[in-house]
């Protein structure tokens, strides 16, 4: 469940304005289950005959063809709960666990889903089959802001740098370790509309697109091993204490000035990244200003850091590192404009902005269906406010305690915020008007 609520939360609730309807949600009336992971005969089950076309392909005497896939039409897919993503013409089944390739570990995959009877299901997304030639790119002319330079750090236009350092500990380690040259082609790569990970393929090409050009994500990656147990680096204290300690023992091989994009003394934003086991209570993804003068780096300070345990699980499958870097990254660039909200108020305003955004493009419809979808959700989860009270009083009081590191809380407030923004129907204007911009 908290995976579910990490990757649904940061596609819905993107502070960078992403609108995706493909991520988790509950399969409804409009998912259509067409089969099974693994199905080779398309028969809508798994049994031994699919072991056995699956082992002539491994042995090279039958290979695997567009006969053995799902003909899906480039439409949206679901596997078993997690994020949906669009498809090409045919989506491989063999694939079982979505590593990119067909081997042995499929082979043993399917095995044990036939006999534990626990195939994984696949769903087709009947609302977004074979979508209208350019409907997910005609958003119109990008709205320039005028506000430029108004606070320091992350650039939202122009070059902006973003140094990661992928970390973890010697009690506490990944199960996939991807090379710093595969990190930097996802955050950083270019766009590649064919990517299963469209519009998440890279974090650069996102927010090329967003911007129009506007803005360019560039920057590097790095490992790092810390020189403690995992439990001594303890909520934000030790967020910092990690981050610190890994610039300075990285300050031999790395000149900062290459992450100050808009040359004001700050290294942009630095993103920190741990092993999903690490936890949540202290490495739930979340970006802030790091606010301490006395540790500089080659004379820079450090304006914002993201950190997170939203670990790269595959060459193919990194959307929960994606999703993390475009949601926190869109609160630094909020920041930027010098707006004091506090905390729950900037969550509810980055929410209305992404709404009122997509309002503006035309997208009134698919609104309308995300409206019905989330409180379709909220009616399923348990509320966590009293009766007779309000969402933004309540978790204002409860910000920053432990009931918030409850997933389901968060994932109600999150939830619950977007669902806010839509049933407001504020203009673009107006939400705009309210960090003092004006189109």
């Amino acid at each position: 469940m908290r995976r579910f609520f990490s990757k649904a939360l940061s596609i819905l609730c993107s502070a960078a304005i992403t609108f995706s309807m493909s991520g988790g949600i509950f399969a409804s009336s409009d998912w259509e289950h067409i089969g099974y992971m693994g199905d080779l005969n398309r028969d809508r089950e798994i049994t031994m005959a699919d072991l056995v076309i699956m082992s002539k392909h491994l042995h090279g005497t039958q290979p695997l063809s567009n006969e053995n896939s799902y003909h899906v039409r480039n439409s949206f897919i679901g596997i078993h709960g997690a994020d949906g993503f669009q498809a090409g013409e045919y989506f491989v089944t063999a694939d079982i666990n979505q590593d990119g390739q067909v081997d042995v570990f499929d082979m043993i995959e399917l095995r044990k889903a036939i006999l534990n009877e626990s195939a994984l299901y696949v769903w087709e997304w009947e609302s977004e089959q074979n979508l209208p030639e350019g409907y997910l790119e005609n958003y119109g002319e990008f709205i320039g802001a005028p506000v430029q330079d108004v606070n320091k750090f992350l650039p939202s236009q122009g070059e902006a740098k973003l140094l990661i350092i992928y970390a973890d500990f010697e009690d506490c380690k990944y199960d996939y370790y991807p090379s710093c040259e595969l990190i930097e082609k996802i955050a950083f790569g270019s766009e590649d509309t064919s990517s299963r990970m469209y519009p998440f393929e890279s974090a650069s090409a996102f927010y090329s697109r967003s911007s129009k050009g506007a803005m360019h994500l560039s920057g590097n990656a790095y490992p790092y091993t810390a020189k403690e147990s995992v439990k001594n680096y303890y909520k934000v204290p030790g967020q910092k204490k990690l981050l610190t300690e890994a610039l300075a023992e990285l300050d031999v091989k790395v000149d900062y000035h290459d992450y100050d994009g808009n040359n004001d003394g700050y290294i942009d934003t630095v993103l920190l990244v741990v092993p999903k086991e690490a936890g949540d209570e202290t490495w739930w993804p979340a970006a802030v200003q790091f606010s301490n003068d006395t540790y500089k780096y080659d004379g820079l300070q450090i304006g914002h850091m993201i950190t997170g345990n939203c670990q790269i699980q595959s060459e193919r499958d990194y959307r929960d590192f994606t999703s993390t870097i475009l949601h926190e990254m869109g609160h630094c660039i909020v920041e930027k404009y010098g707006v004091q909200m506090s905390k729950v108020e900037e969550e509810l305003y980055v929410n209305s902005l992404a709404v009122a955004y997509y309002r503006y493009m035309g997208e009134d419809e698919r609104l309308k269906l995300l409206k019905e979808r989330l409180a379709n959700i909220l009616n399923q989860i348990p509320s966590p406010v009293p009766e007779g009270d309000d969402l933004v009083s309540f978790f204002s009081r409860i910000w920053g305690t432990d009931q918030m590191n409850n997933v389901m809380v968060y994932g109600y407030f999150q939830f619950g915020s977007v669902l806010e923004a839509l049933k407001a129907e504020a203009s673009l204007d107006d939400v705009l008007n309210k960090i003092g911009i004006k189109l």
